[in-house]
């Protein structure tokens, strides 16, 4: 029998005198505090604004938890936790009296005699029992803009310790199902190291040794920045990491090779003509130097005057120009995927340009070259600008570049302008105009990049209604990160772990026979060097069905 409103009033009111910071129960006032839970049952979690670190805060915690204890057995409530009953622990005796309490220390001492099993925690035969004033609580807060504050921020709640293949989250963590390898373990290491840190202690070599074996398994794919219900965002910390770390050790040869590459990209697509017949060469070589495999064996080859130079930018852009922009791998790299997407967009009644590749940084980020990063950052930034001056859509192609100007540019201080993804472009298109309508019985699989799933969540269902409006059917099924994910599946120390990735979710797909498009680089390389089989890109499955 449900209790009447007279018998809820009082601790209706305590919560939400507790919220309003107005309680007038001792060490409660001036109390804030966030509340959320299942609304189908009733149960509230309540989330303190307090610094658990502050002994202040603690005692104030402490009063709140006494005086809604005393509030449930005033008015035949229960006082317990979905997740943390070991520190409500000390109320158990008072809450179900001391006769179900010695029943329950006979129990403990029948099976747990030595209380070696979370000794201290709700039942003891000796020992004291674990209460919020007496437990030691690790440190929530990093000191005020640490790079390392989320991981401080990680409470626990394991979402990234998911087996689903079809979830992005945490893909090493699917591979190697060690808690070390996920969001959750690797938050744990970057706390001890950074404590090792701030007290230089002895253990500090050690420290680092561990935590660049568990950082170097992570894909960089950003499914934590967004998935994780507390962002604990690893590839940024990581990123703050190696750049403490090799401002104080040399940095391998490998390294410097690969941020070199990306440095002077710009130059290597300007003289992509004299390179191309050596590139085969000098793609092996460069596996050599950096223990790589599988390296594209062939540069991009594209008309120049498709390319918007510093001059043209000056000048107004014929009615329905799109200008497309690229990060370093796909504008070296991917001329066939180039063309795809030239002319699924020229089918559709648009004027596609490239603008001249400046390199994003995302090597440079991820390696903790501040310097490199931001250098890079700067001027491409500078770049978009003037692009977007002149009134044309920008357009990538690339989602992992795309959301990194969406994610990482604002976090480091960088405002550039709106970059939209193809599907964002011609979903918003497809509601203005009518497109037109492509022959019957078109049909593929379409898989999006990792990053692109966890960042923009429609991004498949966007492309769904593009097809839609195109007369085309397109499934777009969920998968989880191919294994590849920029450099990490090329590099022959995680080709295991980049393999088992590829197997999991995405080799189904490419053996079914269907017609499969990718939408990140990183995945179509994967998959054909692991199945044989070249997905294409949307746009081009749209110039095919169009033409």
């Amino acid at each position: 029998m449900l209790p009447n409103r007279r018998e809820i009033d009082p601790l209706d009111q305590f919560l939400a005198r507790l919220i309003r910071g107005k309680s007038t129960y001792p060490g409660c006032s001036d109390f804030r505090s966030h509340l959320y839970g299942h609304v189908d049952v009733g149960c509230l979690h309540i989330r303190p604004a307090l610094n658990i670190d502050s002994p202040r805060d603690r005692a104030r915690l402490v009063a709140v938890s006494d005086a809604v204890f005393a509030l449930t057995r005033q008015h035949g409530g229960i006082f317990w936790g979905e997740h943390g009953k070991g520190l409500r622990g000390a109320y158990l005796r008072e809450w179900i009296g001391p006769e179900a309490y010695a029943a329950l220390q006979g129990v403990k001492a029948a099976f747990d005699p030595s209380g070696r099993f979370n000794p201290g925690k709700l039942v003891s035969n000796g020992g004291a029992i674990m209460g919020i004033a007496t437990t030691p609580f690790r440190d929530f807060n990093a000191p005020e803009g640490d790079a390392l504050e989320r991981a401080f921020r990680c409470n626990g709640n394991a979402q990234c310790l998911s087996y689903a293949a079809a979830t992005p989250m945490c893909p090493s963590f699917k591979a190697t199902a060690d808690l070390r390898h996920s969001p959750k373990g690797r938050a744990d290491a970057l706390r001890a190291w950074h404590k090792a840190r701030q007290e230089e202690g002895p253990d500090l070599p050690r420290r680092e040794a561990d935590l660049r074996a568990v950082l170097d398994t992570c894909l960089s794919c950003k499914a934590c920045a967004s998935a994780c219900p507390v962002q604990v965002d690893i590839p940024t910390m990581r990123a703050a990491f190696l750049a403490d770390y090799f401002a104080r050790h040399a940095r391998p040869m490998a390294d410097r090779l690969i941020l070199a590459a990306e440095r002077f990209s710009p130059l290597a697509l300007r003289f992509a003509p004299v390179l191309a017949p050596l590139w085969p060469l000098a793609a092996r070589l460069a596996e050599c130097l950096t223990g790589s495999r599988d390296l594209p064996r062939r540069i991009a080859r594209l008309p120049r005057d498709l390319w918007l130079d510093e001059a043209d930018l000056a000048d107004a852009l014929p009615e329905g120009s799109v200008i497309l922009v690229q990060d370093w791998f796909t504008a070296l790299f991917d001329g066939r995927v180039q063309h795809q997407v030239i002319a699924g967009l020229r089918v559709l009644g648009y004027r596609p340009r490239l603008l001249r590749m400046r390199p994003a940084g995302n090597a440079a980020q991820g390696a903790g070259d501040r310097a490199g990063f931001e250098a890079m950052a700067r001027t491409l930034v500078r770049r978009l600008d003037r692009a977007a001056a002149t009134g044309a859509p920008l357009v990538a192609f690339e989602p992992a570049f795309a959301m990194m100007l969406r994610q990482d540019y604002p976090r480091a201080g960088f405002a550039p302008p709106p970059v939209l993804l193809p599907q964002e472009f011609l979903s918003a298109e497809a509601r203005r105009h009518r497109f037109p309508q492509a022959r019957a019985g078109q049909t593929a699989r379409l898989l999006s990049h990792c990053t692109e799933a966890t960042g923009l969540p429609e991004a498949g269902a966007l492309w769904a209604r593009v097809f839609q409006a195109l007369g085309i059917q397109v499934q777009t099924p969920a998968t989880g990160c191919c294994g590849m994910a920029g450099l990490f599946g090329h590099q022959n120390r995680h080709q295991a772990m980049s393999r088992k990735l590829f197997d999991l979710s995405w080799r189904e797909h490419l053996e079914s026979g269907e017609t499969v498009l990718a939408t990140g680089f990183s995945c179509r390389c994967q998959a054909e060097r692991l199945s044989g089989r070249v997905p294409g890109h949307p746009l081009g499955l749209i110039a095919k069905a169009l033409r």
